[in-house]
């Protein structure tokens, strides 16, 4: 009879990314100037996509994905990353980690590049490939909720909208809502961590991460809220999780009605 592997390789494989980040996150902190020859700039790799030099701006796109100079920065992306990734890669196999992670990265990436073609500071972070696992994780928590208590991750985002909207009509002061939008999601997300069934609360913050987002696009794009966050990587990194949890399920529905 042979024994199952006692190793944890969802915890072993995504740590050891997450360890990555880490060294080169280290690395710039007494090497900042290299930081130009990891992140891409969205308006060269446009220019380089235009003269379909494709394999250099692939490169930029992957290492972005390990480059992060703030401890903020760093923190706020790889530990999401390890523990949704982890929960992925437990419920659904390492090689679909890797297909969400690494696709759904590059995806945002390019993504950022085609809507933001004209921006030419260096774009750096996980934070896309981690926006994708979140989309992921969104739709399969969404098949594995209780269809009578799903309403419950709503409230809060809700709650967040009307305030949106009133304070709008009255013209109030509203750039505090990114920073405490941020500060209950990252509550969110620990309560998660000791909590279940954590879908409540990770896809809560999840939607209001997304709101959060979409609404200081919004700002920024109008002049009024300079964030310097890559709002459109963020959002198209969500739908590209989404994406690829719809057409895996669609697929292998297929497969089970053939």
């Amino acid at each position: 009879m042979i024994e199952k592997s006692s190793v944890d390789w969802p915890a072993y494989i995504v740590g050891t990314i997450a360890f990555l980040n880490l060294i080169v996150f280290g690395y710039l902190q007494f090497h900042p100037e290299s930081l130009v020859n990891l992140a891409y700039f969205p308006s060269e790799a446009a220019d380089k996509l235009l003269r379909g030099e494709f394999k250099e701006v692939l490169f930029r796109y992957m290492t972005s994905l390990f480059t992060h100079q703030e401890m903020s920065h760093f923190l706020g992306n790889i530990i999401p990353l390890y523990f949704v990734g982890v929960d992925v890669s437990r419920r659904k196999g390492l090689p679909l980690f890797f297909c969400v992670y690494f696709l759904g990265g590059i995806f945002a990436n390019l993504s950022q590049t085609v809507f933001g073609f004209w921006i030419d500071y260096p774009a750096i972070g996980a934070s896309g490939a981690v926006a994708a696992l979140f989309g992921y994780y969104f739709y399969i928590a969404l098949s594995e909720m209780d269809a009578t208590v799903i309403h419950r991750i709503w409230i809060v985002p809700s709650f967040a909208s009307a305030l949106l909207i009133v304070a709008g009509i009255f013209n109030s002061n509203l750039e505090l809502f990114p920073q405490a939008a941020s500060l209950l999601c990252a509550i969110l997300f620990v309560s998660g961590m000791f909590q279940q069934p954590r879908f409540y609360f990770w896809c809560t913050g999840i939607i209001l991460w997304l709101e959060m987002n979409l609404y200081d696009l919004f700002m920024t794009t109008i002049d009024i809220y300079q964030s310097g966050s890559a709002h459109v990587a963020h959002i198209f990194g969500v739908i590209a999780g989404l994406s690829i949890a719809y057409l895996l399920k669609k697929q292998f529905d297929l497969k089970n009605t053939a």
